[in-house]
């Protein structure tokens, strides 16, 4: 039987849940493992925060994308309500 497939966010959240992990237990751990499981857990944060900030960003793209668009539509109907009475 396969393994699961994890997405890109699933990814970081199980690698900074593990790293965290990792580094709250009170085991024997060499400078090194301890060195990699902090950079994991921070490199995850971290790149969770981005992704979040990114998706608002676009969103916020998105929504400004929307006004223009809008009234980009309504002045195109003003000026065809214009034409059209100009006759």
């Amino acid at each position: 039987m396969k393994p699961p497939i994890l997405g890109f966010p699933e990814k970081f959240e199980l690698a900074l849940r593990y790293g965290e992990g990792r580094m709250a237990q009170d085991i024997e751990m060499s400078d090194s493992d301890r060195l990699c499981f902090d950079a994991l857990a921070k490199q995850a944060t971290l790149t969770l925060a981005s992704m979040a900030l990114a998706l608002s960003l676009a969103l916020g793209l998105a929504r400004s994308l929307a006004v223009v668009l809008a009234l980009g539509l309504a002045l195109t109907r003003l000026a065809l309500c214009l034409a059209l009475t100009s006759f």
